[in-house]
């Protein structure tokens, strides 16, 4: 139903997710090469609706620890079927340990692990998350926050940010109502900092999600 509704016009974008490290397929030319569900492709013939975009939405890797679940090979033999690839470069940290949301080295080792020659970097979004995360000492789940949720905190806690030069995020601790808490939150220096790493890098920008973040964000980009 996608799929007939793209071409019948009612979309201006569609973006895909796959999550399955399968084997790159093989294509003879002329078309766009679309996933379903169980990560199995076939061809949709360009003609069929031209002016669509299409996106895939791949996960990140964690080099160090041996999970590349899209790797450069796979960037590379699906570039000519598809407008771009949105890497989604965040939710580092694991749910019960504070830590930062998308360090700005992770992200640099994810563009040079998927494109280690620039040559397809113009079609390559690297993830902004403009939410954050409250972690909690007693190590239940984080809780994820949005621009909202944040002011609030900082207008009771008044807390003292602390700057990971590394991660290039901030963060504060705070007493909360589950007593000491971490909350990592995008901030007007950590976003300054990834805009002018992606403008290096020769690659794009995505956001998760347009609404989470702080109004004058925008006025970074």
């Amino acid at each position: 139903d996608v799929e007939r509704r793209a071409a019948g016009g009612e979309f201006d974008a569609v973006a895909g997710m796959q999550w399955k490290n399968q084997p790159a397929a093989e294509h003879d030319g002329g078309g766009k090469s679309t996933c379903d569900a169980s990560g199995s492709c076939r061809e949709a013939p360009a003609h069929e609706a031209p002016f669509l975009q299409v996106f895939l939405v791949v996960p990140p890797a964690h080099v160090t620890l041996g999970y590349t679940p899209f790797a450069a090979g796979d960037l590379a033999a699906l570039v000519d079927y598809v407008d771009g690839f949105a890497l989604m470069t965040y939710d580092y940290s694991r749910p019960t340990q504070a830590g930062p949301t998308s360090p700005l080295y992770w992200v640099r080792e994810n563009v040079q692990y998927l494109t280690p020659e620039p040559t397809h970097r113009h079609k390559l979004l690297v993830g902004f998350n403009l939410y954050g995360y409250v972690y909690s000492a007693n190590e239940t789940p984080s809780t994820a926050i949005i621009a909202q949720q944040y002011l609030e905190i900082v207008k009771e806690a008044q807390p003292t940010m602390f700057w990971g030069k590394a991660q290039a995020e901030h963060h504060f601790e705070y007493l909360g109502a589950d007593g000491l808490q971490a909350c990592f939150y995008p901030t007007t220096r950590s976003i300054r900092e990834r805009v002018e790493a992606v403008a290096e890098l020769g690659v794009g920008v995505m956001m998760w999600e347009l609404g989470q973040g702080l109004d004058f964000f925008m006025d970074l980009f």
